[in-house]
């Protein structure tokens, strides 16, 4: 019910400006009735307008908040973490199909493990001393 409360607020709003913008563009001298037909028009739309607000006002209050503004501001940031996580998400069922088309491609972690112990073992060890050789044209 609150969605509906506000998409017609939102649709409110756009339909008052849009008769407003009429309003200033109508001219003439014979346009009166016509005039009086949209600001009608306009003033209905206004008090409609105020009421789904203070309707709005009370449901955001009912569930704890302060006012509509605060309210806001609370769905926006909650808006902004599903949209970062349905992209985190994206991304990672992503990854997950390429795994799957490529498995033989894919690092192995334990190659990268035992890399480490290797070169652990190469510097554990003594370096190794060259034989050195006795020449021949000493005896000579």
């Amino acid at each position: 019910m609150e969605k509906l409360m506000i998409s017609r607020g939102k649709r409110t709003q756009r339909d008052i400006s849009s008769l407003k913008k009429q309003l200033s563009e109508l001219r003439g001298l014979f346009k009166g009735k016509e005039r009086k037909s949209l600001e009608g028009r306009i003033e209905l739309l206004e008090d409609l307008e105020k009421r789904l607000y203070k309707g709005l006002e009370q449901i955001v209050k009912r569930e704890g908040y302060p006012n509509v503004q605060a309210f806001q501001k609370v769905y926006n940031k909650a808006e902004t973490l599903i949209i970062e996580y349905n992209e985190e998400l994206w991304a990672w069922k992503n990854q997950m199909e390429q795994k799957k088309e490529n498995p033989l491609e894919q690092p192995k972690k334990t190659s990268v493990l035992e890399k480490l112990h290797h070169y652990q073992q190469e510097g554990r060890q003594q370096p190794k001393r060259p034989v050195k050789k006795k020449s021949m044209d000493r005896e000579r």
